[in-house]
């Protein structure tokens, strides 16, 4: 057996449901589901369920981890035809949380798929149209810990089912 995961900065209510009001203001697109909402660290991909006992236990490095991300701009990736928000600046410490989940996963021997760059981002609409760049409204969410979240596959798109969260 195996589960789809991936490592992520889950938002609290408040900053939600900031994402949500943003999703509200654009045009066209599936919204993401406001339980599903998450900025992704490492996507994992499928891996054996005889990994999750290595995979629980790291979170438990980054339960320090508390940084300010100021969503200040839309973006737009044309071939899965995503909208999302993101930051102009990305923070250092984000920049180095996100080498040490890598450096981590290598240390396990977890094979990953290959993406091309990070580009930190919470996804709002999916099957989306380019939207329009002006009057993002930015906000900040002081991010705290990592979680492992598992993507379950169901009718009508996947819900995402947080595994690990001791770090938070």
């Amino acid at each position: 057996m195996s589960c789809r995961l991936f490592f992520a900065l889950w938002p609290d209510n408040a900053t939600r449901a900031a994402f949500c009001a943003l999703q509200g203001r654009l045009q066209g697109g599936r919204p993401v589901p406001a339980a599903n909402l998450h900025l992704t660290l490492a996507f994992l991909g499928q891996q054996p369920e005889s990994l999750l006992p290595v995979l629980r236990a790291l979170p438990s490095r980054w339960a320090d981890f508390d940084c300010l991300l100021q969503f200040d701009q839309l973006g737009y990736f044309s071939r899965p035809r995503i909208a999302w928000t993101g930051m102009r600046n990305i923070p250092q410490p984000l920049t180095d949380l996100r080498q040490s989940v890598l450096a981590a996963l290598a240390e396990a021997g977890v094979a990953l798929p290959v993406h091309d760059g990070f580009v930190p981002h919470v996804t709002l609409l999916r099957d989306a149209e380019q939207p329009q760049r002006s009057g993002v409204g930015a906000f900040a969410w002081r991010a705290q810990g990592v979680v492992l979240v598992e993507s379950v596959p169901q009718a009508g798109g996947s819900r995402y089912r947080v595994l690990c969260d001791e770090g938070k």
